[in-house]
């Protein structure tokens, strides 16, 4: 009796130790599932970035480059503009290069489009730049009438496009007879007056400078 007793606490023993040993690699285990499933933080784009500075002129090539942080796995990236007449084009779609380069050829705001993924994500963010004329360009000229009569007050209006800094216009008019007169120097104001006292032919001429160019046009009216 005393045998099996023994034999009997032995064998509770042997469970007993079993159980704990059983126990112990569960907790193990769940550890470094933990460990090998930790999720890095989400994939983001932390900056879009060019060579250059904006305003540039027409013409110009800027290299775009961006950077990415977290997310799993390898980054693709798929580059696309919208250009300033309002139409989109793709520069580059599914590169695993982070950067891109880019000659603009229009005038006005481009928007740059950056959309990088991941195994499980796609993220996108947008970066503006402004392009000028690669020189000084006049738009328009625009008178307030379209004839006059003698002692007729002419307003002209300029509207011109620095290529760099600010625009600077100059009116000259020049009279039937052929005399030219000074109406306005060179400034940023936009408009100017002449009154018109002889009945013909006048031009008006109109210089346009920035920081770098320069250039005129010029533009006929009759007085009757």
């Amino acid at each position: 009796m005393f045998y099996k007793k023994l034999r009997r606490v032995a064998i509770t023993s042997m469970l007993s130790a079993a159980m704990v040993t059983a126990v112990m690699p569960v907790n193990h285990t769940c550890n470094v599932f933990a460990a090998e499933n930790d999720i890095s933080a989400d994939l983001q784009i932390v900056e879009i970035s060019f060579d250059k500075t904006y305003p540039q002129k027409a013409g110009t090539r800027v290299v775009l480059s961006a950077d990415c942080e977290g997310g799993t796995g390898e980054y693709e990236y798929t580059y696309t503009v919208k250009l300033p007449d309002g139409s989109y084009q793709t520069i580059a779609e599914d590169t695993d290069c982070d950067y891109i380069s880019y000659t603009f050829d229009q005038v006005g705001i481009y928007n740059f489009e950056v959309k990088a993924k991941d195994a499980y994500d796609i993220v996108s963010d947008i970066r503006e730049f402004v392009v000028t004329p690669s020189k000084i360009s006049i738009n328009r000229v625009k008178l307030n009438k379209n004839s006059y009569s003698v002692n007729d007050s002419v307003k002209f209006t300029v509207d011109a496009t620095p290529s760099i800094g600010t625009a600077q216009t100059k009116i000259v008019v020049q009279t039937p007879n052929g005399k030219k007169v000074k109406v306005k120097e060179y400034s940023t104001k936009k408009t100017a007056s002449y009154k018109v006292k002889k009945k013909g032919t006048y031009k008006v001429i109109v210089y346009a400078k920035d920081g770098e160019t320069s250039t005129s046009v010029s533009k006929s009216f009759k007085v009757k």
